[in-house]
């Protein structure tokens, strides 16, 4: 563990509280943006934008790969891990994705707000609203998104 320098005159319970607290998760803003090439997102797949908001944050045309624009690039993710419901979704299931590329950790947690009902042949996708948290060494974003996922 590194010590600061002002240690010499703190206590060590003191240095030591110094020292983890220094190192904690800073907010950051402005890093997640709209996916610039958008040519990419065709068909179906999971789109998500910053809730309110044009322009999507996030697109995934399957499980293992999503697409965001961060820090004004657009990056390639993969999925790393997921937690999804056991049985058909309905309204209120929460789900959760991790993805990684690099150092840039990016975990979606998302509740079910609309699903199809048995049997309708019109209805193609699930409507979602959720947070990103977007996490780049020890400085994280966090943003609300809503969306949907389908064909």
């Amino acid at each position: 563990m590194k010590y600061h320098s002002s240690c010499i005159y703190l206590s060590i319970f003191s240095c030591l509280l110094f020292s983890s607290t220094a190192a904690a998760k800073q907010p950051l803003t402005n890093l997640i943006g709209n996916i610039k090439d958008t040519r990419e997102i065709q068909g179906g797949g999971c789109a998500l934008t910053n809730k309110g908001k044009q322009g999507y944050v996030f697109w995934s045309t399957d499980s293992k790969f999503a697409l965001m624009n961060i820090g004004g690039k657009d990056r390639t993710l993969q999925l790393v891990g997921k937690t999804v419901p056991s049985q058909r979704e309905k309204k209120g299931d929460r789900s959760t994705s991790i993805y990684k590329t690099g150092k840039i950790i990016v975990r979606i947690d998302r509740v079910a707000t609309r699903v199809c009902r048995d049997g309708d042949q019109e209805c193609e996708s699930t409507s979602y609203d959720g947070k990103i948290k977007l996490t780049v060494g020890n400085n994280q974003q966090t943003i609300a998104v809503e969306g949907e996922c389908g064909s």
